[in-house]
Parts: C-alpha cells; structure tokens; sequence
C-alpha cells in the first residue's frame, strides 16, 4: 500500500484491520509493518512489530442473540394463542 509523503523525522499514522481467527478465544496477534522511502530506492527497510490482544466473547455474548430471537418467538406463539383462545 502507498502512503501519502512524509517528511522525514514525521510520524504517519495508520490504521490497521486485524481478525481474530476464533472470535471466542482470548489470543495475541503479532503483526509487522515494513515501510522504505520510495524517492530513495537504497533507503533501508524500516520494520516495526507490534502485537494485538483480543479478549474473547463471554457465554452471555455468544448466546444473547439467539435467546432474543427466542424470547421473541415465544411472545409471538403467546400472542397468537391468546387470540386464537379468545377469537375474535
């Protein structure tokens, strides 16, 4: 990727995008970012590693929406029972 120019002894900032592999798994990711000037092709490498921690998703997390989509359901059966008992 091609980033804007900077003046050198300048910071540039970016963001990065990183994916856990199992969003349900406390985990680091390491990662390195290689940059080199493109107006100095014998300018050396400048590497910087870093690493991100992702915590992750409690039980609660993971299972709420399908116990919403439960919850409404049965309010739904409820409902339609109450109509279907009374009548109209």
């Amino acid at each position: 990727m091609q980033t804007p120019f900077v003046e050198a002894g300048d910071t540039l900032a970016i963001d990065l995008l990183i994916s856990p592999t199992d969003p349900c798994q406390t985990a680091y990711y390491p990662f390195t970012v290689t940059s080199r000037s493109l107006e100095a092709p014998d300018a050396p490498l400048i590497v910087e590693e870093g690493s991100v921690h992702t915590v992750g998703l409690t039980l609660f997390q993971r299972f709420s929406p399908f116990l919403v989509a439960l919850t409404i359901g049965m309010m739904l059966l409820f409902i339609a029972s109450l109509f279907i008992c009374n009548g109209p």
